[in-house]
């Protein structure tokens, strides 16, 4: 999480959601990735940002694997707890008199009046706007099911491991978090409480754009690639399995905004993996643009206008032709990574 706007709110609302300032570290596993990486050092540096090329004996300072041949440290980057952050966030909001009615489904959006209505399962709500803020599940109440695509992602999270463990593989000095240049990414970061969460290996699409936040092969898949990057930790469990939903777009860029200009129903949607900071920015965009189209009186009356507001994602066919072609451009990655060795 590189997002200044995130911390701000974190700091300035003291949430605790065990915020780290930590680095991240994009690693090596095969020469094609090195080259890779060299070209997106040298890409920051030349929009100023201050990313660092690490060789095997610099990478060796954060982490340490015979898998692992070299990669670039960005030092500005932090890990939080997103469940903690979530929390937190509502109970910022209870304490400005916003009510928050978890567990209540929606069922219907109506527009075609004014003021607004949505049904759930208890009571029938009336409002002057409303924000859709679904990422993934938008095609389950009809919204953008050919442009934001739900794909899956699954973490293994193991015992907390002891110091001697973190000595073993070198996370005891620097704790950055730690991604894999891969097609298909491995993510990992340590928790608080000295745990490794190590996710990705593939994402998982299903037909009609149903949900599973279990899959065995992938949770096996990743528990193997675990052992094969630290085989000293062999003796460390796995000790809980989970998985989640991404709204992907075919550019992986997202979309907030309003369907119709003339409606006042928002959306801001399709993070693409990135969902803890832009779905924060997204509060900072569409809040004053809301104020504004109800005609209440908005601290920023002009907020900033960033290219991927009221953008329309390209759509792409529905099932079976989206299920088919989004899984033969799957196998080609996974194929380019096996062939490459990452």
């Amino acid at each position: 999480m590189r997002s200044t706007h995130t911390k701000q709110i974190i700091h300035q609302n003291k949430i605790d959601c065990d915020l780290e300032k930590t680095g991240y570290v994009l690693i090596a596993t095969c020469p094609a990735r090195e080259k890779r990486i060299r070209n997106e050092v040298q890409l920051a540096h030349a929009l100023g940002f201050d990313h660092q090329w690490l060789a095997k004996d610099a990478l060796n300072e954060h982490i340490r694997s015979d898998a692992f041949r070299c990669g670039s440290f960005d030092p500005a980057s932090a890990i939080i707890n997103p469940a903690k952050l979530a929390r937190g966030l509502k109970t910022v909001v209870e304490n400005l008199a916003v009510a928050v009615y978890e567990q209540t489904p929606l069922i219907e959006l109506d527009d075609r009046c004014d003021p607004l209505t949505i049904k759930t399962p208890a009571a029938t709500i009336r409002a002057r706007a409303a924000l859709l803020g679904l990422n993934g599940y938008g095609g389950s109440v009809g919204f953008m099911p050919s442009r934001i695509h739900p794909v899956h992602t699954y973490i293994v999270l193991t015992e907390p491991l002891s110091d001697a463990d973190l000595d073993r593989i070198g996370w005891s000095k620097n704790r950055a978090s730690l991604e894999t240049a891969r097609n298909f990414i491995h993510y990992f970061r340590l928790t608080a409480d000295n745990r490794i969460l190590f996710g990705g290996e593939d994402v998982t699409l299903f037909m009609g754009g149903k949900y599973g936040d279990t899959h065995p092969p992938t949770f096996r898949a990743l528990e193997a690639r675990f052992r094969e990057y630290f085989p000293s930790l062999n003796h460390v469990k796995i000790s809980h399995r989970w998985g989640g939903v991404l709204g992907v777009t075919l550019d992986m860029f997202p979309t907030f905004g309003q369907a119709d200009p003339k409606q006042k129903i928002f959306h801001a949607t399709a993070y693409n993996g990135h969902g803890v900071s832009l779905s924060n920015y997204a509060g900072k965009l569409i809040a004053p643009r809301i104020l504004n189209a109800i005609n209440h009186k908005s601290a920023d009356p002009n907020p900033p206008d960033p290219f991927f507001y009221n953008r329309r994602p390209a759509a792409i066919p529905p099932d079976p032709l989206r299920y088919t072609g989004m899984h033969a451009y799957r196998a080609a990655l996974k194929l380019q990574d096996k062939w490459q060795g990452a």
